[in-house]
């Protein structure tokens, strides 16, 4: 497509796959992922009609929360960035399991960083939900989504508990999320993982 054409994309898309290797250093993928989102912004920049971009910057995001989420700080501007490139991404190309699960994935990102500064991630949860089931109605075999799932539902169940409200139904289907999830895929990444 278009965007494999796009130098910028290319060097995005490189430095993305590098920095996600075992191998690679904590120092070197706290450079390359910052330099991938400075290629895909200027990408972007260059053609804002490039799904696959908006989808790259989107996972690219999602990493650097993930990996920035242990220091404390305030993420949720980068969570809804993500969210809003991954939106984008589904705008020009409809469609896509795993664009639809990076999304929840930002969401459910979200809704942890928002817990941790003490707001209601509730919202950020429900959406992810509906995201995922977006997600498995496209590829019901995607034991990710259904590892994000149940633990949204957990989260869901525990803040439930903490308002004396009844949690069973919340921690029934994140039982059944994870017993599928791990079914499908006994590993630990059908638990938690970034999309391709």
């Amino acid at each position: 497509g278009p965007a494999r054409a796009d130098p910028h994309f290319r060097r995005a898309s490189a430095r993305f796959k590098i920095a996600l290797r075992p191998e690679t250093t904590p120092d070197e993928r706290a450079s390359l992922l910052p330099d991938a989102r400075a290629d895909l912004d200027e990408s972007l920049r260059r053609d804002p009609r490039l799904p696959e971009a908006w989808n790259l910057r989107g996972l690219v995001r999602n990493t650097l929360v993930e990996l920035a989420s242990a220091t404390g700080a305030d993420l949720r501007a980068e969570c809804r960035g993500a969210r809003a490139d991954l939106e984008e991404c589904l705008k020009l190309r409809p469609g896509g399991a795993d664009v639809h699960f990076n999304l929840a994935l930002a969401g459910y990102l979200l809704a942890t960083v928002q817990a941790r500064q003490g707001e209601d991630p509730r919202d950020s949860y429900r959406g992810a939900i509906a995201d995922l089931d977006r997600a498995l109605q496209l590829d019901p075999a995607h034991s990710r989504a259904h590892g994000i799932r149940a633990t949204c539902r957990h989260g869901l169940g525990l803040i439930a508990a903490a308002f004396r409200a009844d949690p069973s139904a919340d921690f029934e289907q994140a039982e059944a999320d994870f017993r599928t999830a791990l079914e499908r895929d006994p590993t630990p990444a059908a638990l938690v993982g970034y999309g391709s």
